[in-house]
């Protein structure tokens, strides 16, 4: 009791052109373990001031909820964001003292989830496009993309090192379905991306896909986020249809969620067969369409349709997280499927 100890952070916010910054839960948990065990805490940085955080740390799995009680505690965020200047506390630094017992065992006994950065170092550099579509109506009903079809999948990227770009099939500012800013749809990973400003730059002045078909295997892999939109701007689509066909054809990786694989309908394997044919996929199932009330306004039903077109349809629980994996070809069932539809293509990029 009594000891005090000085977390000490980075100020960059870049590596280079890399946006970065600390890593949030790595001040977060010492910082709530020291002081429940008495300590006295200060934060310094090394320019003093609030400390840039990473985006990849408030997305997903790696927004603990030791970052969460950070966040909400008042005394610790404006230490934070009032950080004490390095070179102000050198002369004087060993007033502090270094706690080795019991926090040395706690670390000892703790997995960080952000070791999973560094056990893929093949994974660096990767080049993902994530593609939304811009049609802000079905027929007369109001929708956009799902947001967390987009959010997730970028934060997950991003937080493996991956380069991400956002393309949509107009390009410029992609219009979001209301319902997916309302009560849990709305997520943890929804705010932090729209909280992030580099990625609402990419977002907000999105690319349009047409303009990149003829490179598009310059990707690694491309990720159709989904929303009711798309059964607008997917299906006959000839840059979807296009990159798709150009990106499984190569044998780079090609993602799809919710409604995102209502772009996969009238896409062809280099064989002529349609590509969906004899593999396993899935998609919003018609069962999850007659919940929310539009199997009627609908073009029509992703799981009839696959079905028809002799697709390995994989139907799981309404509203659970699904995933189906064809070789490079990967498709995720809802909006809770998109983390682990973003997690199986950091695998096959890996």
């Amino acid at each position: 009791m009594g000891k005090k100890v000085l977390i000490i952070s980075t100020s960059a916010d870049k590596m280079g052109e890399h946006p970065t910054g600390t890593w949030l839960e790595e001040v977060a948990t010492p910082y709530l373990f020291f002081k429940a065990s008495g300590m006295e805490v200060a934060i310094a940085s090394t320019k003093g001031g609030e400390i840039p955080v990473d985006a990849g740390s408030r997305g997903g799995d790696f927004y603990t909820e030791d970052c969460k009680t950070f966040e909400a505690d008042a005394a610790a965020m404006k230490l934070f964001k009032n950080s004490l200047a390095l070179d102000s506390l050198v002369s004087s630094i060993t007033k502090y003292d270094v706690q080795r017992g019991p926090v040395g065992a706690y670390l000892k006994q703790t997995q960080r989830s952000t070791a999973n950065l560094y056990r893929q170092p093949s994974i660096m550099g990767k080049k993902v496009l994530i593609i939304s579509t811009s049609a802000e109506k079905m027929g007369e009903h109001p929708t956009g993309t799902w947001l967390e079809e987009v959010a997730t999948p970028y934060l997950s990227f991003k937080a493996s090192g991956i380069e991400v770009a956002i393309a949509s099939t107009k390009g410029g500012e992609i219009p979001v379905d209301a319902g997916s800013r309302g009560g849990d749809f709305y997520t943890e990973d929804c705010k932090t991306f729209e909280a992030d400003t580099a990625a609402m730059n990419l977002f907000k002045n999105s690319l349009a896909l047409d303009s990149l078909v003829s490179s598009i295997t310059d990707y690694d892999a491309v990720y159709f986020a989904g929303g009711h939109g798309t059964c607008t701007d997917y299906p006959d689509n000839p840059s979807v249809i296009s990159a798709i066909e150009k990106m499984y054809a190569a044998g780079k990786v090609v993602a799809l969620d919710c409604h995102g694989p209502i772009a996969l309908t009238n896409c062809k394997k280099p064989n002529g067969e349609p590509l969906v044919k004899g593999l396993a996929v899935t998609g919003f199932t018609d069962a999850e369409e007659t919940a929310v009330g539009l199997a009627e306004k609908v073009p029509f039903l992703i799981e009839k349709k696959f079905r028809e077109l002799g697709a390995e349809f994989s139907a799981g629980s309404d509203w659970a997280p699904n995933v189906a994996v064809a070789g490079n070809l990967v498709t995720g069932q809802n909006p809770a499927s998109s983390k682990s539809c973003a997690d199986k293509v950091i695998e096959l990029l890996a």
